[in-house]
């Protein structure tokens, strides 16, 4: 599956809510009139240049503070929905961020982090277990739906598929399952001596008889 534009833009709710409270902020700003002159008339020459570019940086890091405090909390949550949450554990899911960004996971299970929302732990090792790396915002995750899934495994090794849909129905692999090593039937009987004849011995079994006969005449004349 392929995360599209709208979904990594969505993986990060803060960077959007800033061009969103920045860019209210500078329009604001070119809109105002000082003297009944918009603020670009008034800027003139590379000093009124100057100070115009220091006020739009300027506004757009007061429209960081503005979004966090705004927009944030909802478009955090919107992001959130759009990529797919809320998401549970067993849910297959694709990082959109970090270091582990294009990986293909299972979410191991959900949690609560120190804001109050949910987080989602994935299965990526007993290294990021134990680093605490395998915790990842709903919104940097974009849920895998069941059909994308069998659309991924048309692709792949018939064991493969069987597997992946075994572990979406929820039941037990076929091909797992004969991969078992089944113990021995106690009391099963050799093979030929359920009819009374003598078990049958293989060609190299055979050759092995010959050979240790050549090499012990006293055991060929005892047979």
């Amino acid at each position: 599956m392929k995360a599209t534009v709208l979904n990594r833009i969505c993986a990060h709710p803060v960077m959007l809510s800033w061009a969103i409270g920045a860019a209210a902020l500078e329009t604001a700003l070119l809109s105002a009139r000082f003297g009944g002159l918009p603020l670009a008339a008034i800027a003139s020459g590379w000093q009124g240049a100057l100070l115009f570019l220091l006020a739009l940086i300027a506004t757009a890091f007061v429209g960081f503070f503005l979004a966090m405090f705004t927009f944030w909390p909802l478009i955090r949550v919107a992001c959130g929905k759009y990529n797919g949450a809320p998401l549970k554990a067993g849910d297959f899911v694709l990082v959109l961020t970090g270091p582990h960004k294009g990986t293909t996971a299972q979410v191991r299970e959900m949690t609560v982090g120190q804001g109050g929302w949910n987080l989602a732990r994935l299965n990526l090792g007993e290294q990021d277990k134990i680093r605490c790396t395998d915790i990842f915002e709903q919104h940097s995750l974009l849920k895998i739906q069941k059909g994308d899934l069998e659309t991924c495994a048309v692709w792949a090794h018939p064991h493969i598929v069987e597997r992946l849909l075994a572990r979406i129905s929820g039941v037990p692999s076929n091909f797992l399952e004969s991969l078992r090593v089944k113990p021995p039937v106690q009391g099963a009987e050799p093979d030929g001596a359920a009819n009374g004849r003598q078990p049958a011995r293989s060609k190299t079994n055979r050759t092995s008889s010959a050979v240790a006969s050549v090499a012990d005449p006293a055991r060929e004349d005892d047979a």
